[in-house]
């Protein structure tokens, strides 16, 4: 086998790898970062590419009927018009305007210490599950906000 004969069934086997990384990395919305790991490293990007959903522990054991069921349970629950940032599932990511939190004065950044009187523990999908709740009933929040702690109750809608 000559030069060129090598450097062409490399080029295609680079290619294969690198678009066998993309398709299974692009299920999980990571297309690009499959195909670069794919060219990269060959048959091992393509199982880094595989393993990629993993590494994010808010993601861990989370089936796809699991997040259709949290999701329908949230949909239908009252909330208090905060986002929280799912990768420490403490912090208030943004705050609704009009919500009951914008209108007790909840900001960006705030950190959840606790929720109805209980310290802040477990995941995010677990936190979130102690916002929500029965629409006009009350939760009481503890944030941290710089070296403050602030509470707040607010009412679900």
């Amino acid at each position: 086998m000559d030069l060129s004969s090598v450097v062409v069934v490399g080029a295609i086997f680079w290619l294969i790898c690198a678009l066998i990384g993309a398709l299974l990395a692009s299920e999980k919305g990571r297309t690009w970062a499959g195909f670069w790991l794919g060219a990269g490293f060959g048959p091992i990007g393509i199982v880094i590419a595989l393993l990629l959903p993993t590494c994010n522990p808010a993601n861990a054991d989370i089936s796809t009927a699991a997040v259709a069921d949290f999701t329908a349970f949230v949909k239908d629950q009252g909330k208090v018009g905060v986002s929280i940032n799912t990768q420490d599932g403490r912090t208030i990511g943004s705050v609704s305007a009009g919500s009951p939190a914008a209108e007790a004065g909840v900001l960006p950044g705030d950190r959840l210490i606790a929720i109805g009187g209980e310290l802040c523990e477990g995941d995010y999908r677990s936190v979130v599950m102690r916002l929500v709740g029965s629409r006009g009933t009350i939760v009481s929040i503890t944030v941290r906000r710089g070296e403050d702690r602030v509470d707040f109750n607010l009412t679900r809608r």
